[in-house]
């Protein structure tokens, strides 16, 4: 009997985080931010990337955004990029 009642609450546990999961991913696509200057509040921020060019649609494609500090193109300062919900 013990065991049973273990299984059916593995079980259970295992269903409501599938759902978690779910709704994890749905908040998520309903969520807009916005980035930040930590200094000047600006979204004037400029980050770094590298772009590949791709020949058939004759177009530069991002390959790759560099993590670390980026520059406010309003103040000047380098900052982290908070992510602020808006």
């Amino acid at each position: 009997m013990t065991e049973l009642r273990i299984e059916y609450l593995h079980e259970e546990i295992e269903r409501l985080t599938r759902g978690l999961e779910s709704l994890n991913l749905e908040l998520a696509s309903l969520l807009h931010v916005n980035i930040v200057c930590t200094e000047c509040g600006s979204d004037d921020v400029l980050l770094s990337a590298s772009v590949r060019w791709d020949v058939e649609t004759q177009e530069y494609n991002v390959a790759n955004i560099y993590d670390g500090e980026h520059e406010c193109g309003t103040c000047g300062h380098l900052c982290d990029i908070p992510r602020v919900p808006i």
